[in-house]
């Protein structure tokens, strides 16, 4: 009886064992698997309460969208840069829209110019450090600008390289400026440092003299002292 239940109780284990590995091995395949795909997420609404085809009600589909928060997303996405780009990225991608001697801007100011010479309106984009942030459906409009594979106007072009050239003129202006401002700084500072070390040193010689006064008048004391005790004659 004993051996049939350690049986039993070993026949269970290796069971439960055997599922348990079974259902782990089944999820690493399914990750490894989801890995390799490029996932995109569909959400879908129930056209009717009943679910019968042909029968569509709207009341019943606009709360679904309206409390799985697709209409504040839609906001959201509306207000805000859904599309975050690289910008490395995005010159490779548009470089044929500007002719070559663009190719010396960095990647921030080449795509600041292909956003000036197709004229996109500036509220529907922004430029980072090193992302470009679009606004929904502006990289479409940028998708189509370079499969048409148009060029720039001359005239475009020109505007363009003379606007960048008076932003350089107002960035060397300001360095300057800031330069002259900086060296003010400095030297209003080293001024003030060297006068207070000035006023540090007078106030220890200040000391030092009043130490020096208090020490005298007390070696006078003594001397004053020893000189009027009255001398002992010895008998």
């Amino acid at each position: 009886m004993a051996d049939t239940s350690r049986l039993s109780a070993a026949y269970t284990g290796e069971r439960l064992c055997s599922v348990s590995s079974t259902y782990l091995s089944n999820l690493n395949d399914l990750l490894a698997t989801l890995k390799m795909c490029s996932v995109h997420y569909i959400r879908c609404f129930n056209p009717n309460q009943e679910r019968k085809p042909g029968l569509f009600n709207r009341k019943y589909v606009l709360d679904q969208v309206i409390q799985c928060g697709t209409v504040e997303l839609v906001r959201i996405m509306h207000y805000g840069y859904p599309h975050r780009c690289i910008l490395r990225d995005l010159r490779a991608r548009f470089e044929k829209l500007l002719p070559p001697e663009f190719a010396h801007y960095s990647d921030r100011n080449f795509m600041h110019a292909v956003m000036l010479a197709w004229d996109i309106d500036e509220s529907q984009w922004t430029l980072g450090t090193t992302r470009l942030f679009l606004k929904a459906g502006q990289l479409r409009a940028l998708e189509d600008l370079r499969d048409t594979g148009g060029q720039a106007s001359q005239a475009v072009i020109r505007r363009i390289r003379k606007q960048f050239s008076l932003k350089k003129a107002r960035a060397y202006a300001h360095a300057v400026e800031f330069s002259t401002y900086l060296y003010k700084v400095m030297k209003v500072g080293k001024r003030e440092k060297n006068l207070a070390n000035l006023r540090k040193a007078i106030r220890i010689m200040v000391q030092l003299n009043r130490w020096k006064n208090r020490a005298l008048r007390k070696d006078v004391d003594e001397n004053d002292s020893l000189f009027s005790r009255p001398l002992g004659i010895p008998f």
